[in-house]
């Protein structure tokens, strides 16, 4: 069992496996380590989630479903001592087809989700390349409300523009958030600069590149 102390390590994790053909997942959360441990011990037993590469080699080679159970520790503000999870298995047969709560992440509903975030294949631009790239990206709901949130700070309290990208910018920094929040920084760079002419701005240069950050920081 991949177990993580940090949601950026195990989102990784999950980056590294989605694209290598394990598209179909299900999650959950657990309460404490021995619900956790019960739950893989159930999916091993069933699914083999434990194999080793070479059995799991042998299986794809017989068209069997190959299949990896991942686990991160959640914060105590969310669940104390909890554990969110995620099993993930490839197309081929076996018994974990048979499992009707799977999801198929290539389809648009069926996208990976972990609480803000959901993890998809996107087109990328020409200018790098072209072609598509899966990745971390915030989801709809979610930009949706920060746009909003922004939109009233800059007709109410401009002045806690920069507070309140700096709180954005200590999201993990997949490459897809980091596009996400560099447009987002941009334009209301542009539209602070419009509605407010001659006065300074106070937050980061939106040219400058964000940061790489590896996991949340402390608030």
């Amino acid at each position: 069992m991949n177990i993580y102390n940090s949601q950026m390590d195990a989102q990784r994790f999950l980056l590294r496996l989605v694209p290598k053909g394990y598209f179909w997942w299900l999650s959950g959360q657990a309460i404490s380590k021995a619900d956790l441990e019960a739950r893989h011990d159930k999916y091993a037993e069933h699914y083999g989630c434990d194999l080793a590469p070479s059995k799991k080699t042998y299986r794809k080679k017989s068209g069997l479903a190959n299949t990896h159970f991942i686990a991160a520790a959640l914060p105590p503000e969310v669940l104390d001592g909890g554990y969110i999870w995620f099993l993930i298995a490839t197309d081929g047969k076996g018994e974990i087809r048979d499992n009707s709560k799977l999801m198929g992440c290539r389809t648009k509903i069926g996208h990976l989700l972990w609480g803000d975030y959901v993890l998809h294949e996107a087109t990328r631009p020409g200018k790098e390349g072209g072609g598509t790239r899966w990745s971390w990206y915030l989801n709809p709901q979610v930009e949706k409300e920060l746009d909003f949130h922004r939109g009233q700070l800059l007709k109410q309290a401009p002045e806690e523009l920069p507070g309140f990208f700096e709180a954005q910018l200590r999201r993990p920094m997949h490459h897809g958030i980091r596009q996400q929040l560099t447009r987002f920084l941009k334009r209301t760079h542009q539209n602070f600069h419009r509605m407010y002419p001659g006065k300074p701005w106070l937050g980061r240069d939106p040219n400058l590149p964000l940061p790489i950050i590896s996991a949340y920081k402390e608030q």
